[in-house]
């Protein structure tokens, strides 16, 4: 019996679901709902960031600057201070009168 029926039974495949909304969807809504916020929460962690790295920025260089130009300016005053030790005020100008004065 089971012969006459495959005997008159039509070939048939499994049809193609190409446009199948559901074919990627298995079951894993919630792991791929995590993996979305993970990867939002990723996003907005670099964006804060960059917007921040950007907006201090120009405060930094500006301070390093500074600083840098009053550390600049002590050592040249402290190194002045020590080669000018060594000489006097009269051994740095010489002062003539002229005869008509």
């Amino acid at each position: 019996m089971q012969e006459s029926k495959s005997l008159y039974k039509i070939y048939s495949r499994n049809r193609i679901k190409i446009f199948n909304p559901n074919r990627y969807n298995r079951g894993d809504k919630k792991k791929n709902t995590k993996i979305l916020c993970i990867f939002v929460i990723i996003i907005i962690a670099v964006m804060t960031y960059v917007i921040i790295y950007r907006s201090i920025e120009p405060i930094f260089k500006t301070i390093c600057l500074d600083e840098a130009q009053a550390i600049a300016t002590k050592v040249t005053n402290e190194e002045s201070t020590r080669v000018m030790a060594n000489y006097k005020y009269n051994d740095m100008f010489t002062i003539e009168k002229d005869e008509a004065r």
